[in-house]
């Protein structure tokens, strides 16, 4: 595996092993002092999250950036978070409590105030629902809101979308996988490639199809928004979410 000289001086001698899940990207875990993560991908398509994790970091909620090149590839590397992602069995195990944290992190992550992240990154997705709808994505979840065809979600959409405020920071993949825990303190959020200026039912969408998936029931969705906070949630912005995630 080729990997740039900067990146060869930062391993050293140590081991690493291949920690990849996703389609997009190489992850290995460089054992080294309390570890660093080396992610590789497509050029360009890192840089964001480098810029991203940095800026993050200085909130408490994101991995220390250590080093990013772009060459052929881009390559990133970030500190290890202290802990355990939150589909871990310890956590698992008391649904209730990890639900409780679930939301409050999220809500902490809202409230988030910096000038330093400006790009808008649910506004494009909207637009992208509507002109170029995927017939074989998440089309399954149209049902829960009651629309039986994508062009009855893309007329749902358009009447809908003026709701739309774009006021808070969002994650843009909040789920549970992308929350470490050390011994339930929330200890930082991964993979903030796609934070930007939006709406925060995006993230409340994913973080409640989060729970319905790795809990394999509905039932702790009430907890998590009456955590969050239901003064702050507009059903139908939610609604209107969950049509344009269907259609992506």
């Amino acid at each position: 595996m080729y990997l740039p000289t900067e990146i060869k001086k930062f391993i050293g001698e140590c081991n690493i092993e291949n920690y990849s899940t996703s389609k997009n990207a190489e992850t290995f875990y460089i054992k080294k002092e309390d570890g660093y993560f080396l992610k590789i991908a497509d050029k360009d398509t890192l840089q964001k999250e480098a810029k991203k994790t940095k800026i993050l970091y200085k909130y408490g909620l994101s991995a220390n950036f250590e080093v990013y090149i772009s060459e052929e590839k881009d390559y990133l590397i970030t500190k290890k978070i202290q802990g355990e992602s939150g589909i871990s069995k310890k956590y698992l195990q008391d649904p209730t409590k990890l639900v409780k944290i679930y939301a409050t992190t999220l809500r902490k992550f809202h409230e988030i105030k910096t000038n330093e992240i400006k790009e808008n990154t649910v506004e494009p997705l909207i637009e992208k629902a509507i002109l170029s709808p995927n017939a074989d994505g998440y089309t399954y979840l149209l049902k829960e809101v009651n629309i039986f065809s994508i062009n009855e979600a893309i007329e749902e959409i358009k009447r809908l979308k003026n709701k739309v405020k774009y006021n808070v920071l969002v994650h843009g993949d909040y789920c549970l996988p992308n929350i470490i825990l050390d011994d339930w303190k929330v200890s930082g959020i991964i993979d903030v490639g796609e934070t930007g200026v939006g709406d925060r039912h995006f993230d409340i969408f994913w973080a409640l199809w989060s729970l319905n998936y790795n809990l394999k029931t509905k039932k702790y969705n009430d907890l998590f928004l009456d955590t969050y906070g239901r003064d702050l949630i507009d059903l139908d912005v939610l609604k209107l979410m969950t049509l344009i995630n269907a259609l992506l």
